[in-house]
């Protein structure tokens, strides 16, 4: 049995939501404007949970999705938005997280990334085959192409599937060898943004806050591609990091650059965060958490006397969270973007730039 419903907003994973006598509907697939006919797939008291049988109107806002596996791979889930939907939607999800946060701010800018720009990728293999998992399911779907993916990376999967797969998780990069801020970096499994082009779109946004003289904290750093990009913008990086890889990698590029103002320090910053004590000698911070975010990093900020904080922030959950701490004790939010290299996925990547 179907039923027809009119979408009258996007979800934040890209769903459609509308009413079924008066009942909330989620719609995967769905654009803000369609008028559909549905089946329910599932029903509580609260929600109902319906899947596309036919597009009876379609919204102008509905758009062509550019990937012939779109809706079976379980990776892209708002191709079928356009461009203006698409960036509404994402943008309303990053603004309603800093603004519960207290942050309150309205404009938010929106930095697109381009299509297969995407530097590594994790796939899986079960019973013979390589690929994604198909959407809300552990088969596999082979893909031959990826509108997200660098086309180095389809082509190393497709050399791997001729050759047969002896793990069942495959971790891929484009390059062996990474470019960041045009120093070539031995890849050996530290954090690495997405993009290829995240990392210096990020320097750039923290650049023109920089002064010669200034002392900068790079915490969370990863192999410190932030100090790496505006070593030469300022007088002083310490970089900080968990992973005990990265020491080595950062001394040979010191040594073979003749780089002089850029320290590591292997420290996990969850159980042993910088203290509002030691803080203090540096003009700003710049912090990249991982996913889960850093509480106990952020509450010492938050007791510090720094000018400046320049969050990198993968979730806006977590961002949410630990961005309020630095709200309540003073400081206001003087830019935010948003960088898209999670391009067609309900994830962003978030810069602020806060101060005090």
């Amino acid at each position: 049995m179907t039923t027809e419903i009119f979408i009258e907003k996007q979800g934040f994973m890209g769903d459609g939501i509308g009413y079924i006598n008066g009942q909330k509907t989620i719609v995967p697939f769905a654009a803000k404007g369609d008028t559909l006919k549905v089946k329910i797939i599932k029903q509580n008291s609260k929600l109902i949970q319906a899947e596309i049988v036919e597009v009876v109107s379609p919204s102008p806002m509905r758009a062509v999705p550019p990937c012939k596996y779109f809706g079976i791979c379980g990776g892209c889930e708002m191709q079928h938005l356009n461009q203006d939907l698409y960036i509404q939607t994402k943008l309303e999800v990053v603004r309603n997280a800093i603004n519960r946060a207290g942050g309150l701010i309205e404009n938010i800018e929106f930095i697109d990334v381009s299509p297969k720009s995407r530097r590594k990728a994790k796939f899986h293999t079960k019973n013979g085959k390589i690929g994604f998992y198909k959407r809300n399911s552990k088969d596999i779907v082979e893909i031959n192409s990826c509108e997200v993916l660098s086309d180095k990376i389809i082509e190393k999967l497709k050399s791997i599937r001729k050759n047969g797969a002896s793990t069942e998780v495959i971790e891929l990069v484009e390059e062996n060898t990474i470019d960041i801020a045009g120093f070539k970096v031995p890849y050996n499994g530290f954090f690495l943004q997405a993009s290829r082009d995240t990392n210096e779109i990020i320097a750039n946004l923290i650049l023109p806050t920089l002064n010669n003289d200034d002392k900068i904290s790079d915490l969370f750093s990863g192999v410190a591609a932030y100090s790496l990009y505006l070593y030469k913008h300022a007088l002083k990086f310490d970089a900080f990091d968990g992973d005990d890889k990265i020491d080595n990698v950062i001394s040979s590029l010191k040594v073979n650059h003749q780089i002089d103002n850029i320290r590591f320090f292997t420290r996990d910053l969850f159980k042993s965060p910088l203290s509002h004590k030691e803080l203090p000698k540096y003009d700003s911070i710049i912090i990249n958490p991982p996913k889960n975010g850093a509480e106990p990093q952020f509450i010492e900020i938050a007791k510090s006397k720094v000018k400046n904080v320049h969050i990198v922030s993968c979730s806006p959950i977590s961002l949410e969270r630990d961005l309020q701490h630095l709200v309540q004790a003073g400081y206001k939010i003087q830019k935010a973007a948003l960088i898209d290299q999670f391009k067609w996925s309900s994830h962003s990547e978030v810069y602020l730039h806060l101060i005090r």
